[in-house]
Formats: C-alpha cells, structure tokens, sequence
C-alpha cells in the first residue's frame, strides 16, 4: 500500500477521515443492534424453552416415584402362586360341599328306609344316587 503523503492527491482530508469514520461507527452501531436484538429474540425463545421443560419436569415421576411404585408392583410367580392357592381353597370347598351332600342323601335315605314303606328295590335305587 503506497505511503499517503501530504498535498497529495490521494490523500484524504480530516473531513473525510471523519466522515469515514462516522459511517464506520454507524455501521458498528447497527451490527451491534441487530446483535442484541438477535440475543433478545434467543433468550425469549429459550425462556419459553424452559418453561415448557418445567411443565414437562413437573409431570415426570421421579427416580423415588419410580422405586416407591416399583415395590407396590408384584410379580408373576408371586401372582402364579396367589391363583394356585385359590384355585386349591375353591377345590377344597367345592368338595366340602359334595361331602355334606353325600352325607345328607345317606341320611336321608336312610331315614326314608326306616320310615317309609318304600320297596327295598327304590331304596337299593336311591342308594345307587349316592
């Protein structure tokens, strides 16, 4: 770059080094105004970012959440083993009732035997029931 020498004809004046540097300076300026309000429009844009991630915070479970559920929770050999005790207790009742029913048509036909005037052969059939 040549060497600006006083009186020379490619040598600016303190006006237009002025000038110059006042349009350096208003470019400047604009930069940073288009800047800030670029960082103003992100950090709107993330505050509503951050309230969406509180919502969302709010509504998850915790890991506490999470443990306290996981104990109320049981398993499938725990369940299998329930069931099977129930089906077991439901057998048991279902054949207490066969044997008091048996044990009444015995005694009922036996009271019908001594009692009644039923031929021994409808007794022997009633019997054949039991």
């Amino acid at each position: 770059m040549p060497k600006l020498q006083k009186g020379n004809q490619h040598s600016a004046t303190s006006n237009e080094v002025d000038g110059n540097f006042q349009k350096l300076e208003n470019t400047i300026e604009q930069v940073l105004v288009t800047i800030n309000d670029f960082a103003t429009q992100t950090q709107e844009r993330f505050e509503k970012i951050d309230q969406r991630f509180e919502k969302i915070e709010k509504q998850m479970a915790t890991k506490d959440d999470l443990a306290k559920m996981e104990c109320r929770l049981v398993t499938k050999s725990y369940l299998d083993d329930k069931l099977a005790n129930v089906v077991v207790e439901i057998g048991a009742r279902i054949n207490q009732v066969k044997e008091k029913g048996k044990m009444f048509n015995q005694k009922l036909v036996g009271f019908l035997d001594k009692h009644t005037t039923f031929e021994t052969s409808e007794i022997n059939e009633l019997k054949e029931l039991i």
